[in-house]
């Protein structure tokens, strides 16, 4: 009786361990600037977006081991505030597209110039 509850669980584990294996052996050998598209691909298990084209690529994690995309300089053209390393994506014209533009004011906020 106990070798078939042993037989068992070696069997429902054999599923789990089938699906590292590919992990292991062919995806997780990137390294950091080459292209990818998962983060399971990347020897550092970040994959992020390149701000001016929608390519990602391996890259290395912060100090604090957090995957962050990189952001768009000031004046780069933007689509949301989280695009720019200042957080703040505005059109600073009625007519203009909208840009990255660093915080301004007393509480840095994002207002227009």
């Amino acid at each position: 009786m106990a070798c078939v509850r042993h037989l068992l669980l070696l069997l429902s584990l054999l599923p789990m361990s089938m699906a590292w294996k590919p992990k292991s052996l062919f995806l997780f050998n990137k390294r950091t600037g080459e292209a990818c598209s998962d983060h399971s691909e990347c020897q550092s298990r970040c994959c992020v977006p390149n701000s001016p084209n929608p390519q990602a690529f391996c890259a290395a994690k912060t100090l604090f081991l957090q995957c962050v995309p990189r952001r768009k300089p000031d004046g780069a053209r933007c689509g949301h505030h989280r695009e720019c390393r200042s957080q703040c994506c505005i059109a600073l014209s009625e007519v203009s597209c909208p840009r990255c533009v660093r915080r301004s004011g007393l509480l840095a906020q994002c207002l227009p110039l």
